[in-house]
Formats: C-alpha cells, sequence, structure tokens
C-alpha cells in the first residue's frame, strides 16, 4: 500500500470525508510503530517482523574491560525494536578483514590478522571486492590452522585443519583488493535474565555467548567477532507485510475512534 492508499481506506472505514484523508494520512507513522508492537506480542504473526539476519549486522567493540555492539545504526536503519530485542533472535559469528598485503604464498602459506579470534578447526568463507589468492574461492568453505595470534592458515577439511601435523592449503597469487574471511558457525546470543532462554544452556555441546541492553547499546561476553540479528523492527510503507495491510488499517481506525485523530465526520456518519 501507499500513503494515499491508507488514508482512502481509514476514510471508508470511518466514514470520514474526503477532506480528512491528508490528516488520516499523518497517522501512519503512529500507526506502524503500534502495530509492531502488537505484532511483537502476538506469536503467530512474530516472523513477519522480524529483521533478516543476513542484512542486520554490526560488530562487536572492546571499550574498558567490556564488550559491546552499538545498536544506533541499524535502529535508524532497520527500524530495530531494541526495548523487544529478546523477542528475536541474536547471533554471534566471528569475522576479521585484511587486505592483499596481508597474504603470503608458498612456503609460509599464511594470512596475517590482527589479533584474529580464529581456531583450529573453524570453518569459513572468504568474500572480497577484488582478487582472492589463489586457489582459494569465494564462498567455499575452508577449515582455519591457528599458526600464532596474528597468522592463520588454511585447509580444504577439518581433519587436515586439527591434525597433529596440519597440512595447510599452497598459496600461489596473493590476490587484490580488501576481503574478509567469516566463520560459517554462528551460535545465539542468550539473554541475561529473559526467562524464555532459560532451557539453552542445557543445549550442550552449544557454547553460549550472554548479552544485556544498557541504553542502545549491547553488551555481551564475547570479546570479538560480530552479531547478526533476526529481530522485531518498526516497518515503513515499504517493508510492511502485505500480510499485515489490514492490520495497520485497524490500528489506525483505533487511534482515529479512541481520540487520537480528528477527521471530518459525513453527515450520514453522524
Amino acid at each position: 500500500m501507499n500513503t494515499s492508499e491508507v488514508g482512502i481506506l481509514v476514510e471508508k472505514r470511518i466514514g470520514a470525508e474526503a477532506a480528512s484523508r491528508l490528516r488520516l494520512q499523518t497517522l501512519i507513522p503512529t500507526g506502524l510503530n503500534n502495530l509492531a508492537r502488537e505484532v511483537v506480542n502476538d506469536y503467530t504473526k512474530r516472523r513477519l517482523l522480524l529483521t533478516d539476519q543476513t542484512l542486520v549486522t554490526t560488530g562487536i567493540t572492546a571499550s574498558g574491560g567490556t564488550y559491546f555492539a552499538d545498536l544506533d545504526s541499524i535502529i535508524s536503519t532497520y527500524g530495530v525494536m531494541v526495548d523487544y530485542l529478546q523477542y528475536g533472535t541474536v547471533y554471534h559469528y566471528n569475522t576479521a578483514a585484511f587486505t592483499s598485503a596481508a597474504v603470503n604464498i608458498d612456503p609460509t602459506n599464511t594470512i596475517t590478522l590482527a589479533a584474529h579470534p580464529f581456531s583450529s578447526g573453524d570453518a569459513v568463507v572468504f568474500a572480497t571486492t577484488g582478487t582472492l589468492g589463489s586457489p582459494f574461492v569465494a564462498g567455499t568453505v575452508y577449515y582455519v590452522i591457528k599458526a600464532g595470534a596474528n597468522v592463520i592458515q588454511l585447509a580444504t577439511t577439518y581433519a587436515n585443519a586439527t591434525a597433529a601435523v596440519p597440512v595447510p592449503i599452497t598459496i600461489t597469487t596473493t590476490g587484490s583488493g580488501n576481503s574478509t574471511i567469516t566463520s560459517t558457525d554462528i551460535n545465539l546470543l542468550q539473554w541475561i535474565d529473559a526467562p524464555e532462554f532459560a532451557s539453552l544452556p542445557s543445549s550442550l555441546p552449544v557454547s553460549f555467548f550472554y548479552g544485556w541492553m544498557v541504553k542502545n547499546k549491547l553488551y555481551t561476553t564475547a570479546a570479538t567477532g560480530a552479531l547478526r540479528f533476526a529481530v522485531p523492527f518498526i516497518p515503513t510503507l515499504e517493508t510492511l507485510p502485505e500480510q499485515l495491510d489490514t492490520d495497520l488499517i485497524d490500528e489506525i481506525v483505533t487511534i482515529v475512534t479512541t481520540g487520537g485523530g480528528e477527521p471530518h465526520i459525513t453527515e450520514a456518519q453522524k
């Protein structure tokens, strides 16, 4: 729906005059906000207003011995509702950026990553703005060999990465541009004092990271890496799922009929 269509539908529902349409359209943001909060509390519809975790991500910052993700950007960009964050799911994963200058060809076969978060056996994939060093292919799964605090090698299999004598991939070219290496394994971030997650610690062997909100910062026990969010958001008309069109009209009608709006009522309605 667009703004005009919403105004027309609400106008017809309450029997208002056409002159009230512009006034009714000004109630759309409040209606969307109210709708989002209603949907969050309805487990049958909540999934319709959860962000796409592949798009909504943010890194973890270390500061003064604490670790947190600043959520200001995802709030403004995606309308993430921090007061209802626990009704969605937050995932932790590791990632690191590097340039072609960090790639060392055979016989070293290493990539230098400052204070990297990876352990031997971690499954990872590459992405790049340029060209990966050969023989690496973007999106292909490789396995980390931790060769030092700031250095890794890659193996083709988990067994090669974790063997007593690891078998690294031979690197023949350094590539070009900026690249990232990201773990394919993600872990649930467990909310402190959130009852619905009380059973998660017994779900071993999954390892859990903990998180708690302070204003717009999500503090966590994970010292490195990044977070993905599949959490409630306040939609715009462009991002509102079609299944919720009628719900939005209902919300705006409720605003009007409970005194939140002042449309001109027709003589027939009077």
